[in-house]
């Protein structure tokens, strides 16, 4: 991801041009692969990953990307900068989501952004953007299962949003394909490091680290690499941990670690492309998630 990515391949490339090779016996593999199965019963959290196959007849009501809203009678299209409607990327029905014990049993939750040329960076290429203000973007959440929207074709006479620019290059509307999983921190985001190096530290007292770069003690070293892969974060997932391909956009940020949770993270495949293969992810306070509240939330995307 990023200068990361880059330091691997420049080592990469210069073992290729050397005879230095870890063998299949080596002892710090081994430890790190048994630190990582702990770490991951340590701190795994539910989460639910989902892959789409196109399909246009969604309802209104259905869960999709790309789809039509769910928008009951005195409910409006969300506006955002210069009065324009926001686009709908995402819509969850989640009562029929896989039973979980993070998300209300009921409802329906929206993702909305800023998909205009104006803007050209899906809601933070405006002045008004922030990643908590809820300006250029929108999560919205309709907890009543026994609301009913408007029919499909008033739908789409009232959504006619600008899709100029949109990280959902798909022309059809997206179905996802959901599986309950559970999601570990990744070296991705600030929860990560501290943690594992406590638990490192912790089972290997005589072998220290500062960082998860000392793993590396060699030149041709790719230790922290090995972690990275092991505790990979891409794909497409409501719940757990962020997978950010930029360093966490969270640091240096007052109240930065508030937003604590994973609420959606969109990533790029064959229907997705954020920018150059990045990915989408809106985070919320556990404790807002546990209160049904999605008025605290904050957005951000980046790429490689």
């Amino acid at each position: 991801p990023g200068r990361r990515a880059a330091t691997w391949k420049r080592k990469e490339e210069a073992m290729a041009h050397t005879d230095y090779a870890r063998g299949p016996d080596d002892p710090m593999t081994a430890r790190i692969e048994s630190v990582v199965s702990r770490f991951r019963q340590l701190c795994s959290r539910e989460a639910i990953a989902f892959e789409f196959e196109p399909d246009d007849s969604l309802g209104v009501d259905d869960s999709s990307v790309n789809g039509l809203p769910f928008l009951p009678e005195g409910e409006e299209i969300p506006l955002g900068e210069g009065g324009r409607q926001l686009t709908l990327l995402a819509q969850f029905d989640l009562a029929r989501l896989p039973a979980n014990h993070f998300l209300p049993r009921a409802g329906i939750l929206q993702f909305w952004i800023t998909c205009t040329r104006e803007d050209g960076a899906y809601g933070k290429g405006s002045a008004l953007h922030s990643p908590t203000d809820q300006e250029t973007f929108r999560v919205r959440f309709f907890p009543d299962p026994a609301r009913r929207s408007r029919p499909r074709e008033e739908v789409q006479r009232l959504y006619h949003s600008d899709r100029s620019v949109s990280p959902v290059e798909a022309e059809a509307a997206l179905r996802p394909r959901f599986t309950l999983t559970r999601d570990t921190p990744s070296p991705a985001c600030l929860e990560f490091e501290p943690r594992f190096v406590s638990l490192w530290n912790e089972l290997h007292p005589g072998e220290p680290l500062g960082s998860l770069d000392d793993l590396n003690t060699d030149e041709y070293d790719m230790y922290d690499h090995m972690v990275w892969e092991m505790l990979d974060a891409s794909g497409h997932r409501l719940g757990g941990f962020p997978g950010f391909t930029q360093p966490d956009p969270r640091e240096g940020r007052e109240g930065r670690l508030e937003f604590d949770h994973l609420l959606l993270q969109l990533d790029t495949d064959e229907y997705i492309n954020w920018g150059d293969c990045g990915a989408g992810d809106f985070l919320i306070p556990s404790e807002n998630l546990r209160g049904a509240d999605f008025s605290q939330i904050f957005y951000t995307w980046d790429c490689g």
